[in-house]
């Protein structure tokens, strides 16, 4: 029997066998590749926050540029242009500076004493007491009040800054969000903190500036935890804000370099000479509020606190009438004076007015920021310091680059924020080579305020109402900590339909004062401690042994999460009176996570002890 041999397949040429290859390669990465990035697309927390940041920062970007036209509206409408140019006219047309202050001041009091008091001064330590004692919870309404007083105070002759208002203003858009979508409070002070940068970083186009003023001056400390969700939010409003304003830097600056190292010791005396007189601007607003109110009387008339703001703007009027730079943010006298317009004498002049007219401003009640004053009166300084040394040493002395260095050292001392001084005067001038002598005189600067007065320009507001933002270790240990990191995963539950009369064995058994109740689908309902069946069975007539504990339980209307701090775990069994709370899924609030504890807290103070 023969067998025919069986045909052979044509043989493919070469580049079809490759075609085929490439393909079947493509699909398996195609796969691979949707299976990698479906996840990123899935909803998470993290993601959620993400999304949340981009549009605080979005919302405070426009909010700021509003701000910021409301400003230029109100002084061209009542001041009738800025004040250098008022500068040019004969005093006999100077009646406007004489009068608008005060009819800013007339509406801006009653507004701040029946309305928002939050609104009253320079907004940064409102924000920090809220980030650090309220849970970042910040009244709705204080972003419009405190944008409207604010714009008032400045756009009729104020002598104050736009960043204390931005802030706020940010600041209040992050925390009423995150109320929105009820997020704990440890996210909650880290949208509030973003609203707070980015409203640096719009005001001052410098959104690294504005991260360093969040982490450093609202927080208080510099972590990774609310570090992405800064930057997004400063990002962004930085991207608002150069779409509006151009990404021309705010200051031009004349070119500098460093020619001799030992120039460096000038920049040393610049800067302890900065923070002295830093402590001394401090002191004068605080001594002038304290003159407005202790009981002010005008010829023997008191003054209420509704009209102080209205004394105090005819004052600042009466200064600004002799020297109009005093009056607004000054940004146009800066640039002057970076540019080397000004002499000795009138440089001296413009800083003293600006130390008396912000004192009145803000002592007297108006709304307004300290930040555009500290880089005024640091500019005036380091102009003339700048001035003096250049007659000294005419070949290496440029006296513009003092004038900004003077800036960031003024800023500096008021404020104890040296790394938020460099970066945002760093960004406001786009000048690299002045990073050194930058550097130098800050860190001078800080130490030489410490030394005279241990709190800054905003910590000292607080100070003198008696609150401290400096915590004991105790306390940051409860702040700092989150539930997730000490809660007990291994968790008993108990069923919704288990019998009352079963109860006191069950605890008795198990050792336990409470438990976590579950549904027949396993999902978490509520909460069954020792106190609910002490009071079932105290009750006339007694339950039933049958009854299921679900008519006794108590529910959780708040649940605690695993980010939250470990101080609102200590505040919910303060109010709830239990020793346990459970820890549920913030994405299933039926899933039961974990439980804390006081025996958990008290493991958490023995390891800080033990360490």
């Amino acid at each position: 029997m023969t067998f025919k041999k069986p045909k052979l397949a044509p043989k493919l040429p070469g580049w079809v066998v490759d075609t085929i290859r490439y393909l079947v390669d493509l699909r398996e990465w195609s796969r691979l590749s949707f299976d990698r990035i479906l996840p990123l697309l899935a909803p998470s927390e993290t993601k959620f926050l993400v999304a949340l940041a981009i549009i605080i920062g979005l919302f405070t970007g426009v909010f700021a540029a509003l701000f910021d036209k409301a400003i230029h509206w109100v002084f061209e409408t009542s001041l009738g242009g800025s004040p250098s140019m008022l500068a040019d006219q004969p005093l006999i047309d100077r009646w406007r500076i004489l009068v608008f202050p005060a009819i800013g001041g007339l509406i801006v009091g009653p507004l701040i004493k029946h309305i928002s008091p939050e609104s009253k001064g320079h907004g940064v330590p409102e924000v920090m007491l809220a980030m650090h004692q309220k849970g970042g919870r910040i009244r709705g309404r204080v972003a419009a009040l405190k944008a409207l007083c604010s714009a008032l105070t400045i756009g009729t002759g104020g002598s104050a800054g736009r960043e204390g208002p931005i802030v706020q203003i940010g600041a209040s858009i992050g925390s009423r969000l995150g109320q929105l979508f009820k997020l704990p409070a440890v996210t909650l002070k880290t949208m509030s903190a973003a609203g707070a940068a980015a409203g640096i970083s719009a005001a001052f186009n410098a959104p690294l500036g504005g991260m360093a003023f969040a982490l450093e001056i609202i927080m208080g400390e510099i972590t990774a935890g609310p570090f992405a969700m800064v930057l997004f939010s400063t990002v962004v409003a930085a991207t608002v804000s150069r779409s509006m304003h151009g990404t021309a830097a705010f200051f031009n600056v004349p070119n500098y370099q460093l020619v001799h190292s030992a120039e460096l010791i000038l920049y040393v005396i610049l800067g302890v000479l900065a923070g002295v007189l830093s402590k001394v601007f401090v002191k004068m607003i605080y001594s002038f509020e304290d003159a407005f109110d202790d009981n002010l009387t005008v010829f023997g008339w008191p003054v209420d606190s509704a009209w102080r703001p209205a004394f105090g703007g005819l004052l600042v009027g009466s200064v600004g009438f002799f020297v109009p730079g005093a009056l607004g943010t000054g940004t146009l006298v800066i640039s002057n004076a970076l540019a080397g317009q000004y002499g000795l004498g009138m440089l001296m002049l413009l800083f003293f007015t600006r130390f008396l007219s912000t004192s009145l401003t803000l002592g007297s009640g108006g709304s307004g920021g300290v930040f555009m004053p500290s880089i005024f009166c640091g500019a005036m300084l380091g102009s003339n310091f700048g001035q003096v040394a250049h007659l000294i040493f005419p070949e290496t002395i440029n006296p513009g680059a003092y004038a900004m260095v003077g800036m960031a050292a003024f800023v500096a001392g008021a404020t104890h924020a040296p790394l938020t001084a460099i970066l945002i005067l760093f960004e406001m001038t786009n000048d690299y080579a002045i990073i050194l002598p930058l550097m130098v005189a800050v860190v001078s600067a800080v130490l030489a305020a410490k030394t005279v007065e241990p709190e800054s320009i905003y910590t000292m507001k607080l100070t003198r109402r008696g609150i401290t933002l400096r915590p004991d270790p105790e306390t940051s240990l409860l702040t700092q900590t989150p539930v997730g990191e000490i809660m007990t995963r291994r968790v008993q539950t108990i069923r919704s339909d288990f019998p009352i009369g079963k109860l006191g064995r069950h605890f008795n058994k198990t050792g336990k004062t409470g438990f976590p109740v579950i549904n027949d689908e396993g999902k978490f309902v509520g909460m069954i401690t020792y106190a609910e069946a002490q009071a079932a069975y105290s009750q006339e007539p007694p339950p039933s042994a049958d009854m299921p504990i679900e008519k006794i339980m108590r529910s959780i209307g708040h649940p605690l999460f695993a980010d939250d701090a470990v101080s609102e775990a200590v505040r919910r069994m303060h109010q709830d009176g239990i020793d346990r709370v459970p820890v549920v899924d913030r994405e299933d609030p039926t899933k039961v996570l974990g439980i804390i504890s006081e025996a958990d807290l008290l493991d958490l103070y023995a390891k800080r002890i033990e360490a």
